[in-house]
């Protein structure tokens, strides 16, 4: 159950972080997802909203949360509610030293104990600028226009990534996993960005779906602010439960 409960955690930091990558020049109309690029590999950190939905291989999953994280989703505090086929509960999780804590009133725990503690060798994620270099080099991206992300103007690019390279770039495991699925070669994995006026990405929303497999997977991350103080310490050892 918890390492299920991890993974659903790993679905919705897929689109988090802000790491590194050369910009390089792009033509118009890509000229914005080229300078997203550009724009968010000096960040170290943000503060996002995140939501997923998924029946991927009949599994019924659903999240939403507000947290803060480091560059590459290694560190990282974040609450919220997730549902994993038993009814909506609500949570808080710590990432920290490849250890993601979890603790919910939901958890049956033992004595005092308040957190489960799930080992978690996945924890670092594609970045924005990661994305948008992805999605700038993906066949077939193109500029859908301007739309409003939360008052203010974005424009709105759309495109497929190859799933074997996000398994490549990514240690998450959500990406592993899809990848090691019969005919992982034909899955849609469908993006969107929205790049703000300043240049900075504001909106990530991923579709993945296969042909043969029940079901997809929607996770979509709204980026708030970047560059936050990302404050995370590890819970006390008597209040930490192995699963």
């Amino acid at each position: 159950m918890f390492r299920f409960l991890a993974l659903v955690v790993g679905a919705a930091v897929l689109l988090g972080g802000c790491g590194a990558d050369d910009g390089g020049g792009a033509p118009d109309p890509l000229a914005a997802l080229a300078t997203a690029v550009v724009k968010t590999a000096d960040s170290e950190s943000f503060r996002a909203k995140m939501s997923v939905q998924s029946d991927l291989e009949g599994e019924e999953l659903g999240l939403m949360a507000v947290g803060t994280f480091t560059a590459d989703s290694s560190r990282g505090r974040f609450e919220g509610r997730m549902d994993v086929g038993q009814g909506w509960m609500d949570f808080e999780a710590i990432g920290l030293d490849s250890v993601m804590y979890m603790k919910s009133r939901e958890f049956p725990l033992p004595g005092r104990k308040e957190w489960i503690a799930v080992s978690d060798q996945h924890m670092t994620s594609l970045s924005p600028s990661e994305f948008a270099a992805a999605l700038r080099d993906s066949e077939g991206v193109r500029n859908v226009g301007t739309e409003e992300i939360r008052g203010e103007r974005a424009t709105h690019f759309r495109g497929r990534l190859d799933p074997e390279k996000v398994a490549e770039e990514s240690n998450l495991e959500i990406a592993e996993r899809l990848r090691r699925l019969p005919g992982a070669k034909d899955i849609e994995f469908a993006v969107d960005m929205w790049v703000a006026q300043d240049g900075l990405p504001s909106r990530i929303s991923v579709d993945i779906s296969m042909p043969g497999v029940a079901g997809s997977l929607e996770a979509t991350t709204d980026l708030l602010e970047y560059d936050v103080e990302v404050d995370v310490e590890k819970p006390a050892s008597d209040t930490v439960a192995s699963p």
